[in-house]
């Protein structure tokens, strides 16, 4: 069990930040598309106390691989940066994980995806994570999650994000809120091709 602590900023030019995050001698790990399918019950749960119970299906657009991830997220605590108890597990198979949440009365509530580049970047002898994600109707968002607010807080800085307003709210939340005020009640929203 770990304590997931990141800061979230929308970004207007990706491609500059990417630049920036490879000048000062990060790693590129991955370039994926994930697709998160969020799991409720009747009653909204989880939703409802701000938690998540999230399968990740991971691909691999380079080498077509896929990797699926079940992740319990806690509500969040207060604070500057978004913090909350992320417990993660690896799945051998993302459809049978499907069916057994629906066995047991979780239903898949939300689903969508992204298209994430993940670079890992040190600063100060800690490694963080930087995340630059492209989500539908959403934009462009660079997320950097690391071991301390600390670490996070300076690499922000040093990408140049220091006045970029970080936002707390999940992409889930801000896909569901967006598809509510255009009068949409989609429950899956997925890249174009």
């Amino acid at each position: 069990m770990g304590v997931e602590i990141e800061a979230k900023m929308r970004v207007d030019d990706l491609s500059a930040i990417e630049a920036k995050v490879r000048d000062l001698g990060g790693t590129r790990i991955g370039d994926l598309t994930e697709t998160d399918t969020f799991f409720d019950t009747d009653d909204r749960q989880f939703t409802n106390s701000d938690q998540a119970l999230r399968l990740r299906v991971e691909t691999d657009n380079d080498s077509g691989e896929t990797t699926a991830i079940l992740t319990y997220k806690s509500k969040q605590a207060g604070g500057q940066l978004k913090k909350r108890i992320e417990i993660e597990t690896p799945v051998a198979n993302a459809n049978s994980c499907r069916k057994l949440f629906e066995a047991i009365g979780y239903h898949q509530a939300f689903t969508y995806q992204k298209r994430r580049r993940r670079w890992r970047y040190t600063a100060g002898g800690k490694s963080c994570h930087v995340e630059l994600d492209t989500i539908p109707y959403l934009g462009d968002h660079v997320e950097i999650e690391g071991p301390d607010d600390e670490t996070v807080m300076h690499v922000r800085e040093q990408l140049g994000l220091a006045d970029a307003p970080l936002i707390a709210t999940s992409y889930a939340s801000m896909l569901m809120d967006h598809l509510i005020a255009a009068g949409d009640d989609s429950t899956k929203v997925m890249l174009p091709r």
